[in-house]
């Protein structure tokens, strides 16, 4: 961030006053943690220039950090392809990340969304692009856990309620058949012996 400084009587320049800061430590969402979790959140340059799609916040950046020092140099030319993001709906996405020599955790497929960050302004001004975008990632695998087991439950739920049927129409069909073998008001063999007998 940077202001220009001017004399205050004057208004002559005197110079330019900047403050630099790790972004990773500002943005305290992006937590090292995150890596080791389904999902987690990328800060990723969408300003249309040389570094447009520049990775600029990562898990993988902190864990690094924390082991080897310093990021490599390499890691600054990796770029995501944003405009390919926002139009895969619903397909998975690799993180350009995964193949890097500390990025096992993320050699998986991902489901991916995007969105602008926008700075607030005034009351009655619209908030501005800021020219970032931050990236979602959640694990493929985690997020359709649900709906997999929720397919399994109603296969089985099924197949019970199949069975159940199976064995209802079977028992009935038994009785029909059985009270078609033996009608009502036909006497057994045997019945009218024993009558007459009783009468004698």
């Amino acid at each position: 961030m940077s202001t220009p400084l001017r004399d205050p009587g004057s208004q002559r320049f005197l110079g330019v006053v900047a403050v630099t800061f790790e972004i990773g430590r500002f943005i305290t969402f992006f937590d090292q943690r995150n890596a080791a979790e389904s999902r987690f959140a990328v800060l990723v340059d969408g300003r249309k220039g040389p570094y447009y799609g520049v990775i600029l916040q990562h898990p993988l950046y902190q864990r690094w950090r924390s082991q080897q020092g310093s990021l490599p140099e390499d890691l600054t030319d990796l770029r995501i392809d944003l405009e390919s993001v926002r139009g895969a709906s619903g397909a998975t996405y690799r993180d350009p990340l995964a193949d890097q020599p500390l990025g096992a955790a993320f050699r998986r497929s991902w489901i991916a969304a995007l969105a602008d960050v926008r700075l607030p302004r005034h009351r009655d001004e619209a908030a501005r692009d800021s020219g970032l975008v931050v990236l979602v990632q959640e694990d493929h695998d985690t997020a359709v856990a649900p709906v997999v087991q929720l397919e399994a439950d109603m296969r089985r739920e099924g197949l019970i309620a199949a069975g159940l049927i199976s064995i209802t129409v079977i028992m009935a069909w038994y009785l029909v058949l059985r009270r078609l073998a033996d009608p009502a008001g036909r006497a057994h063999p045997g019945a009218g012996r024993r009558r007459d007998s009783s009468m004698s």
